[in-house]
């Protein structure tokens, strides 16, 4: 680039178009080329005179603001690129609308070549991503260090996978009344070498923003599956085995033919396993007109909505899609004795899935008086700390076998085994 062989100060704007591929999937790939060719015309009026455009392939575009380092200048621009790159085009009596993400990087000294602000801007742009699109990011020291964190975890994830150092506990779910266990919830542990036993929230949001949460899941899925063949043979299976399913895993190409495969594998009935999914991936499926949800009911599959109350709290899916079962998302449950907020929440979600004929259960249940409560308001069943924490499947084939859980009376002793963020 001229500005970086010159040693002079400049800005990289990286971007690219979102969701592009959907343009090219339902409209065609000639109107997804017209569409480039519209966004580059628009680009090149939008930017100054001094300004340079490059296009990197695909629908990736990078803007250099020459003798620029003011991030008020650099901000304006994108904001400008945002606003004027999101007005609908008209392709072949087509209106198409697109958003942009953009990351920015600014000249921070004479070792700042090209090479790594372009790799800066990226990370940037890949942080907008992961802040849900149409937005403006700068590339920071922060971000720096978030990236070397992940590269270390995925690595280190990739080598427990091939290691066996992965293991699946289960969680019971169980009646409020009686304690006796109806379903488990399958979660992931990692069997660090040096930490020990390690909790997935400490490592899955992570796995979740790479293509290792396609391997992880594609595991667990099988896993459940084989667990749920021994437990089959015993006689003590429980009615349903509950697996989380991530967004990436719903969007893989060969996701479902992958599920059926294992189902038949270990000779699963399809209505033994439960896919959870949250708000967030129905709403997107919502969105872009994704039978996911219907062709996981033709193979069988029961759907369950995890941690409702945290996500996007539209209820437009809970009518659209076939669901059996709403999880109420347990930091709702853990103020429902103290805050009217959550409990009017979860009065409301209730009173709707009874009317819509769909079970709810309730997520981080730790005391009686969160029972009592979630009881009076007509629940049945709930999962969390009152009744047991998650457990090998060992213990959980000991619990199987005795077909309930006597809780403890104790609402001081159940509060220090909090359940929170221990999935």
């Amino acid at each position: 680039m001229a500005a970086g062989r010159s040693g002079g100060p400049f800005t990289i704007l990286f971007f690219d178009l979102d969701h592009f591929k959907d343009v090219n999937d339902t409209l065609g790939h000639a109107v997804g080329d017209s569409l480039l060719r519209q966004v580059t015309e628009r680009l090149n009026r939008i930017v100054r005179k001094s300004d340079l455009v490059a296009r990197f392939g695909g629908d990736e575009f990078a803007v250099l603001l020459p003798d620029t380092i003011d991030v008020s200048v650099a901000r304006n621009m994108a904001d400008k690129i945002v606003e004027k790159l999101g007005l609908p085009y008209i392709i072949d009596a087509n209106q198409v609308r697109i958003t942009v993400s953009i990351g920015i990087s600014c000249y921070a000294s004479a070792s700042s070549d090209p090479e790594t602000m372009m790799m800066q801007a990226d990370l940037a742009l890949y942080r907008a991503k992961e802040d849900g699109r149409n937005c403006v990011r700068f590339h920071t020291s922060d971000l720096d260090r978030i990236v070397r964190e992940r590269v270390t975890i995925t690595d280190h994830l990739h080598s427990a996978l091939e290691r066996n150092e992965l293991e699946l506990y289960y969680q019971p779910q169980a009646e409020l009344a009686s304690g006796r266990i109806i379903d488990l919830e399958a979660l992931v542990r990692w069997n660090h070498p040096e930490r020990g036993l390690v909790a997935a929230s400490e490592f899955i949001s992570t796995a979740e923003k790479t293509d290792v949460i396609l391997l992880l899941g594609k595991w667990a899925f099988e896993q459940t599956c084989r667990q749920t063949k021994l437990w089959n043979d015993a006689g003590i299976a429980p009615a349903v085995a509950a697996v989380n399913v991530s967004a990436l895993e719903c969007k893989r190409a060969h996701f479902l033919e992958d599920v059926a495969e294992c189902l038949v594998k270990w000779e699963i009935r399809p209505d033994q396993m439960e896919v959870e999914l949250t708000e967030s991936v129905l709403m997107e499926a919502t969105q872009n007109n994704c039978n996911l949800v219907e062709r996981l009911r033709i193979l069988g599959l029961r759907i369950a909505i995890d941690d409702f109350g945290t996500g996007y709290s539209s209820l437009d899916y809970l009518t659209n899609y076939p669901v059996d079962r709403l999880k109420i998302a347990q930091e709702l449950v853990f103020g429902i004795a103290t805050n009217s907020r959550n409990a009017s929440v979860v009065r409301i979600a209730i009173s709707l899935a009874d009317e819509l004929g769909i079970e709810v259960l309730a997520e981080g249940v730790e005391t009686e008086t969160q029972a009592r409560i979630l009881a009076s308001a007509g629940r049945k069943w709930a999962q969390g700390y009152l009744f047991s924490k998650p457990v090998s499947a060992k213990r959980a084939t000991d619990l199987l076998r005795k077909e309930s859980i006597r809780y403890p009376k104790n609402e001081k002793a159940i509060a220090t085994g909090s359940t929170r963020n221990a999935a």
